[in-house]
């Protein structure tokens, strides 16, 4: 497999958890039984008890596939700037070039220079 591969599939999985993920909680959230409900033949014997923290559990469950996901996302995106796919326009930590100025100072002020009058 690829760098490009293995960038596609970092990034596709991290969607696919996402989207697993926010779907496994909404399905905790409703139906997270402590007591199942049960029937026997078209009687319903009990319709079950619902978990009092469903919708922490769920929470939580959401929270961790979100952030797992785009952990997954960020390392897609630091492959791809490895791999040198993403184009850098300019670096803002680089000095400018004075050497196209009249003097070579940088703090060079004509308005100060005697000089020039």
């Amino acid at each position: 497999m690829n760098v490009d591969g293995i960038r596609s599939f970092a990034f596709g999985l991290g969607v696919i958890i996402m989207i697993v993920g926010v779907l496994g909680a909404i399905g905790i959230g409703f139906f997270l039984y402590t007591v199942p409900p049960y029937s026997v033949g078209d009687m319903t014997i009990d319709e079950g008890v619902l978990h009092p923290l469903r919708w922490w559990i769920a929470g939580a469950s959401l929270l961790s596939s979100l952030v797992f996901g785009a952990i997954l996302m960020g390392i897609a995106a630091i492959i791809a700037t490895l791999q040198g796919d993403t184009e850098v326009k300019e670096d803002p930590y680089q000095k400018p070039d004075y050497s196209q100025l009249k003097h070579n100072d940088i703090d060079y002020n004509p308005a100060l220079d005697d000089s020039v009058r």
